[in-house]
C-alpha cells in the first residue's frame, strides 16, 4: 500500500520552509558577524561569497587571494567546500521539492508500484540534502573556532537559517521513512483491501 498522499503534502509543505531557509542563507552574507568596540565601531559581515563593513562602505569577494584571506594553509578550500556543499544540498533539496510536487499534483490518488516506492527516494534526498548543510554548518563551526582570520566573530542570521533547514530536514526526513515503512508493514503479507 501506498504512503498516504497526506504525507506527501505535509513534506512538501515544510521541505518548502527547509528549502527557503537554506536558500536565503546563501545569499544573504550574514554568517559571521563582527561588531568592534568604540570609539572606532564598525560593523563586518561574512558571507558564503562576500564580506561586508562598514569601513569599506561595501562589500567585496570573500574569500579573495587578493585581500590576504587565503593566507592561512587549507582556509580558502575548506571555506569554499562549505560554499559548494550549500548548494548541491539546495539543488538537491529543489529535485526533491519538483519530485514531490509530481506525486502530489500529477500522480494523484494513484497507487502504482512507482508511488510505492516514492518515499525511499525523497526521503533519501532529504536526508542527502541535510547531511551536506551539516557539512557546511561543521565547516564554517569549525573555521570560526580554529582560524586565525576569525578572533571575535559570532554566528549570525545566516548560520541560524541553515541549522534550522538542516533541522527540518532531517525531520521531515525521519517522518517521511518511518511513515514510508509503516505504510510497507501495513501491508504485510501482499494483500490489499478490496473496495
Amino acid at each position: 500500500m501506498p504512503t498516504p498522499k497526506i504525507v506527501y503534502v505535509i513534506s512538501f509543505a515544510l521541505f518548502t520552509i527547509s528549502f527557503a531557509l537554506s536558500i536565503v542563507s546563501i545569499f544573504v552574507p550574514r554568517w559571521l558577524y563582527f561588531e568592534s568596540p568604540r570609539p572606532h565601531w564598525s560593523v563586518t559581515n561574512y558571507g558564503l561569497f562576500t564580506k561586508c563593513s562598514t569601513i569599506i562602505d561595501g562589500c567585496r569577494p570573500f574569500p579573495s587571494e587578493e585581500y590576504g584571506d587565503c593566507d592561512e594553509e587549507g582556509f580558502c578550500s575548506e571555506w569554499k567546500a562549505a560554499t559548494y556543499d550549500l548548494i548541491v544540498s539546495s539543488i538537491i533539496g529543489g529535485i526533491a521539492l519538483l519530485y514531490l510536487l509530481f506525486i502530489v499534483l500529477i500522480k494523484g490518488d494513484s497507487s502504482s508500484q512507482e508511488e510505492d516506492k516514492a518515499w525511499m527516494w525523497v526521503t533519501g534526498m532529504f536526508a542527502l540534502s541535510a547531511f551536506l548543510q551539516a557539512n557546511t554548518i561543521t565547516i564554517i563551526y569549525f573555521l570560526k573556532n580554529n582560524s586565525a582570520l576569525f578572533q571575535y566573530e559570532t554566528f549570525d542570521l545566516s548560520f541560524a537559517l541553515s541549522s534550522s533547514s538542516m533541522g527540518l530536514s532531517f525531520v521531515i526526513a525521519i517522518l517521511l521513512g518511518v511513515s514510508g515503512l509503516w505504510a510497507r508493514w501495513r501491508d504485510v503479507g501482499g494483500y490489499e483491501l478490496i473496495e
